[in-house]
């Protein structure tokens, strides 16, 4: 699917690996509104593509993290296999939660797969 200035939306019915087949064209309607919507939405929920060596860096400390969070080690324990304080384990992960939006670990379990980082 594509919008074209919330004008119009073009929806392949079918295509081959390079060719549209057939699509469906979405004027002004309700119908419209809708599609708009749920574009918006998964543009909100989506991740920006990796574009420098430091947001690299941050996505791999992030899956070590994660990683460590999943094999069930306390936070003390998560330090001392990355060499850090707790306090510093517990505010990356603080700012992990806050970087994916969600409110408690779990969430963020769930978060960082559906992302594939886990």
């Amino acid at each position: 699917m594509f919008l074209a200035d919330e004008r119009l939306a073009v929806i392949s019915i079918s295509s081959s690996k390079h060719v549209i087949d057939a699509a469906y064209i979405v004027h002004p309607s309700s119908l419209l509104d809708a599609l708009i919507t749920l574009f918006e939405d998964a543009w909100e929920r989506g991740t920006p593509v990796c574009s420098n060596e430091s947001e690299e860096s941050h996505h791999d400390e992030a899956r070590a993290l994660l990683a460590l969070l999943n094999s069930g080690l306390t936070d003390e324990g998560i330090a001392r296999s990355l060499g850090w304080s707790a306090r510093t384990t517990q505010r990356r992960i603080r700012a992990l939660m806050k970087e994916l939006g969600v409110n408690t670990r779990f969430q963020l379990g769930r978060s960082a797969h559906a992302r594939g980082w886990l």
